[in-house]
C-alpha cells in the first residue's frame, strides 16, 4: 500500500494549525475519499479528530479519522501510518474495532475508516455517565475482553502504545438467552506505529505532535519506558491497562494528586499506593493485586503477557449456562461503587447483570471485611507492643545478672579487707579507746587512732592513713605511730 511518492515541504502552508490540521468542526458535511460523508464530531483523539461518517451509498455508519496533511508531508510518518493500518487490518477479533478503509485526499489529508462502535467510553463510565456502577464484576468482564484483544494484537507483533479510558468502549448487549452483558471494544490500534514515532520524537519536523487535553490525558497512561523514549514491548500495554484499572477502582489515574513533573518521576521509580475505593471504601483484593503488578515501574516486574494477566483475572469470573461471565460467589463487589445505587425502591437488576440485592449484600460484606481488618490490625499492634515489652524485660534481665555478680564481688572484697585489717574496722574499736582488750594490744601493739575535725573532708582519711601505718597481723612488726591530732 505504501508506494513511491513525492513529498512536499512540511512547512508549506496547508491551512490552520501547526501541522496543517483544520479545526475539527470544519470537516462536517465534507465528502471524504468520494464515499464517506462526515456527519458530526465524535471526539478528539491523541493524534487526530474522530468523526461519525456515513459510507455511501449504503449509508452505513463508520468512525472516520482525518490525519492532517503534515503527516503526509513527513516520509517517516506517512510510512508509519500505512504500516499501522496494514498490521491492524489483518486482525479479526470481536474486541477490536475493525479497519474498513483508508486513503489520501488531494490536499494530502490521510483518512482512516474503522468500525463505528455505538458504546460508552470507560472515561464516561468512571464519571457515571450511564448511572451504572463499575463494580468488580463489570470491571473484570470488560478487562477480560480487552486483554483477549491485546493477546491477539501482541501475537501479530502490534503494540497499541496509547491505551486509555478514552479508546476502550463498552456496549450494553445480551447473550443468546437474553441475559444482560457488556461487550468491550479496543479502538485506535491502527495508530500504533504513529504513536511509536510520537513517543520517540522521531519526526524531524514535529509536524505530527498535537497539543490539547487529549494528549495531556494520554500521558497519564504511558509506561516509564515510553516516557524515557526507549523501545517497548507488549508489557507497555499492560502498564497502560493497569493504569486504566487503577482509575476504574479509585476514580483517578495513578499519582493524579501530584504535579506533572513529580508524577513522571514517580511513575519511573515506584508503583502507586494500593488502590482504595472512590469514596474511601475497599476494593476487590484480586483486582488490587492485578493492578499493582501491572503498574510495576520495571517491565520485568509486570506480567509477561496479556494472557498471563487475563489468566489471573479469570479467577474472579465463572461462565454460566448462557455463556456469560459472572462474578464468583466468594468475590465481593467494590462497595464504594455499588452502595450509592442500592435503594429500597429499586429491587430489579442493573444492566451489568448484578441485582441490587446482591449489591446491598456486597456493600454489607465490604463493611464487615473492613471492620474485621481493623480488628486484625489492632490485634497486630497489641502483639507488637507485647513483644516489645518482652524484649525490654529480657534486656533488663540480661543486665541484672552482671550487676548482681558485681555487688557480690564487691561484698567479698570488702569482707576480705576487713578480715585482713581488723584494726581499721569500726567493730574493732567498739570497745573504749582508752582500754583496749589485752589480746588486741598484744597483737596490734600500740593503738592506732585517727582523729579528724568534724568538718574535714572524707578524703582526709586516706591522706592521714599511710600504707606504712598498717601492718599485717602476727608479723611481729609494730605499726608506726600515726596518731593525728586535730589542730
Amino acid at each position: 500500500m505504501v508506494g513511491t511518492r513525492e513529498f512536499s515541504s512540511p512547512t508549506s502552508d496547508r491551512g490552520p494549525g501547526a501541522n496543517g490540521d483544520a479545526p475539527a468542526g470544519d470537516a462536517v458535511g465534507r465528502l471524504v475519499g468520494g464515499r464517506f460523508r462526515v456527519d458530526r464530531v465524535l471526539g478528539e483523539g491523541r493524534h487526530s479528530p474522530v468523526y461519525l461518517a456515513a459510507s455511501m451509498p449504503l449509508g452505513r455508519n463508520v468512525a472516520l479519522r482525518l490525519v492532517g496533511a503534515g503527516v503526509a508531508s513527513e516520509p517517516a510518518l506517512y510510512d508509519a501510518f500505512y504500516a499501522g493500518v496494514q498490521a491492524a487490518g489483518k486482525l479479526n477479533h470481536p474486541a477490536l474495532a475493525r479497519v474498513l478503509d483508508c486513503g489520501e485526499e488531494a490536499d494530502g489529508t490521510l483518512f482512516l475508516a474503522t468500525e463505528y462502535v455505538a458504546g460508552t467510553s470507560l472515561r464516561k463510565l468512571v464519571e457515571g455517565a450511564d448511572g451504572v456502577p463499575m463494580g468488580a464484576h463489570r470491571i473484570a468482564v470488560v478487562l477480560h475482553q480487552v486483554l483477549s484483544a491485546l493477546a491477539a494484537a501482541h501475537d501479530a507483533g502490534v503494540v497499541h502504545r496509547a491505551i486509555s479510558p478514552d479508546n476502550i468502549l463498552v456496549v450494553p448487549s445480551r447473550t443468546d438467552d437474553g441475559a444482560p452483558t457488556d461487550l468491550a471494544k479496543l479502538c485506535d490500534l491502527p495508530m500504533a506505529a504513529l504513536a511509536e514515532l510520537d513517543d520517540r520524537g522521531q519526526c524531524a519536523s514535529g509536524a505530527f505532535f498535537r497539543a490539547g487535553a487529549a494528549r495531556v490525558r494520554a500521558a497519564s497512561y504511558l509506561s516509564p519506558e515510553q516516557e524515557r523514549g526507549e523501545s517497548v514491548d507488549a508489557r507497555a500495554d499492560l502498564y497502560a491497562l493497569g493504569a486504566v484499572l487503577y482509575e476504574l477502582l479509585t476514580g483517578a489515574p495513578p499519582f493524579a494528586d501530584l504535579d506533572p513533573a513529580v508524577r513522571i518521576v514517580r511513575r519511573m521509580t515506584r508503583a502507586p499506593s494500593p488502590p482504595r475505593g472512590a469514596r474511601g471504601g475497599g476494593v476487590d483484593s484480586t483486582l488490587a493485586r492485578i493492578c499493582l503488578r501491572a503498574l510495576a515501574p520495571e517491565p520485568d516486574g509486570r506480567y509477561a503477557s496479556a494472557r498471563e494477566m487475563r489468566h489471573e483475572l479469570r479467577t474472579l469470573l465463572v461462565e454460566d449456562r448462557s455463556g456469560r461471565y459472572v462474578l464468583r460467589k466468594n468475590t465481593s463487589v467494590a462497595p464504594a461503587a455499588a452502595a450509592p445505587f442500592v435503594t429500597s425502591a429499586n429491587t430489579g437488576s442493573d444492566p451489568s447483570g448484578v441485582s441490587t440485592v446482591s449489591l446491598a449484600a456486597a456493600a454489607v460484606t465490604g463493611r464487615l471485611e473492613r471492620r474485621a481488618g481493623e480488628r486484625a490490625g489492632a490485634r497486630g499492634r497489641a502483639r507488637a507492643l507485647a513483644s516489645k515489652r518482652a524484649k525490654l524485660r529480657a534486656e533488663l534481665a540480661a543486665w541484672t545478672g552482671p550487676v548482681a555478680c558485681l555487688a557480690v564481688l564487691a561484698a567479698f572484697i570488702t569482707a576480705a579487707f576487713v578480715t585482713a585489717h581488723p584494726g581499721t574496722h569500726d567493730d574493732a574499736s567498739s570497745a573504749s579507746p582508752a582500754s583496749p582488750g589485752a589480746e588486741g594490744a598484744a597483737r596490734n601493739g600500740p593503738e592506732t587512732q585517727v582523729l579528724l575535725p568534724t568538718n574535714s573532708a572524707p578524703s582526709a582519711v586516706f591522706d592521714a592513713v599511710s600504707p606504712a601505718s598498717i601492718a599485717a597481723p602476727d608479723s611481729g612488726i609494730a605499726p608506726r605511730d600515726s596518731r593525728l591530732h586535730a589542730p
